[in-house]
């Protein structure tokens, strides 16, 4: 007992001393250092380095320490690079390990060789959160072989108008890295370029908005190349009439070099595709397919060559007439469903966290969020959107084969202190209601 709380106070005290070893640098107008590349020569392992808002014209520099916390203060910091890059690579190039970035603006970076980046990742383990990346070549380029094992998390970010235009820059191009989380953000407009583009080998992708919208000329919304697992959950995906490919999600679509299974799930996504032709997904038939609770609104099919050997779908819904939905605002490119709407009883809530509860729209199980509402939720209820499932206390998936019958469910959720319990036979797949079909 008293070695454990030695080991304790110890644990704690060297801890201690690490964070009150490091240095809390400021950078701005009327300080000692007003630029970033300033004191990037200078920070030691653990340091934070507070940039204050404004813009920091032309200032490009290189990040070598370890555990850094970049952060803008007091608003974005403007990182406006006017067509100049460290090393020809970026505005920002990161090669340490275990580095933050958090609210700071990245823009104009270009190159020679028409790959200039907000950020370049050279390091290991990158955080992102609250930053947006406008008119770069890429938004963010990162990983090297070097670089792996290695994670990368961006969240409630923006990423506008990136890309060359040759089709090899993207809104973001995660290259060599071991998981991606990208969550909360809001990736749009990339030139000609993907509005997402990964070769990680697992891919979280959750609770996002990317879209062409109506000018946009980007290709695919979501481009994985080289498969291994992904996770594509609670998300807007939109392509515009622009887009330069006919496909919003591409999963292998170069090859199946990442380690495997080699497997897909795609959970509560809503899926607008505004073009009269093209499909919803494109992935070679040897990879396993899991799709519930999606909606699949406009024109093209499901898949671009037919659906995988492996294939287990239910509770989603295809369209071919975007206005049959009731979305509050198509045209604004706002997909949230109409309470009243019928639609709600043909598919699962989009922002649930499992495909496993089905929305009966006389019963008033759906919370309206606010802001302060939302800060209070676990990070799976954060979704930006205006409303919320109930808490489940347990259930059961529904699940089908394409070649046979949706089975009986039991649902048992908790709705405050009450809990109700609903027993119900779900439809046989691929009824038809209205103009939508479930699959």
């Amino acid at each position: 007992m008293n070695r454990s709380l030695y080991l304790l106070c110890a644990g704690a005290f060297l801890l201690y001393s690490s964070d009150a070893s490091a240095t809390q640098w400021t950078v701005g107008p009327g300080q000692t250092y007003t630029a970033p590349s300033q004191v990037a020569a200078l920070v030691g392992d653990g340091d934070t380095v507070n940039i204050q808002a404004g813009t920091y014209p032309s200032d490009v520099t290189n990040w070598t320490a370890n555990d850094l916390l970049l952060r803008g203060t007091g608003g974005h910091a403007q990182l406006a690079s006017n067509g100049t890059a460290w090393g020809g690579k970026g505005i920002w190039v990161i090669q340490g390990d275990r580095t933050r970035v958090e609210w700071i603006e990245f823009g104009e970076c270009s190159v020679p060789d028409h790959n200039g980046a907000g950020i370049r990742m050279e390091g290991k383990n990158l955080t992102v959160r609250h930053c947006v990346f406008r008119d770069n070549e890429n938004g963010i380029l990162a990983g090297t072989p070097a670089s792996v094992p290695s994670n990368i998390t961006i969240e409630h970010c923006e990423f506008d108008h990136n890309g060359y235009g040759d089709g090899f820059s993207h809104n973001l191009y995660i290259n060599y890295t071991d998981t991606l989380f990208f969550r909360y953000n809001y990736s749009h407009h990339a030139h000609v370029g993907q509005e997402l583009k990964s070769r990680a080998h697992v891919n979280f992708i959750e609770y996002n908005r990317l879209s062409n919208e109506a000018t946009g000329d980007a290709s695919r919304e979501i481009d994985l190349p080289d498969g291994g697992q992904a996770y594509l959950i609670g998300n807007f995906i939109q392509q515009g009439p622009m887009g330069q490919n006919s496909n919003l999600v591409g999963f292998g679509a170069e090859s199946l070099s990442n380690p495997g299974p080699h497997a897909i799930y795609a959970i509560n996504n809503t899926m607008v595709n505004e073009k009269n032709v093209g499909s919803f997904f494109s992935m070679p038939a040897t990879v396993s397919f899991k799709g519930y609770a999606n909606i699949m609104a406009g024109g093209g099919t499901i898949m671009a060559t037919g659906f995988p050997n492996a294939t287990d779908t239910a509770g989603n819904l295809r369209a071919p007439d975007i206005a049959d939905l009731n979305f509050q605002s198509a045209g604004t490119y706002d997909y949230r469903l109409f309470a009243p709407s019928r639609r709600r009883t043909s598919v699962f809530p989009q922002a649930t966290p499992q495909a496993v509860i089905r929305w009966f729209p006389w019963k008033n199980m759906c919370i309206r969020r606010t802001a302060r509402a939302v800060a209070s939720k676990p990070p799976w209820m954060r979704a930006p959107i205006s409303f919320a499932p109930p808490r489940w206390r347990s259930a059961r998936p529904l699940r089908r084969s394409h070649s046979g019958r949706t089975p009986a469910g039991r649902l048992c959720i908790s709705l405050g202190p009450m809990d109700l319990a609903w027993s119900f036979w779900t439809l046989w797949a691929g009824q038809q209601e209205g103009s939508g079909r479930q699959v």
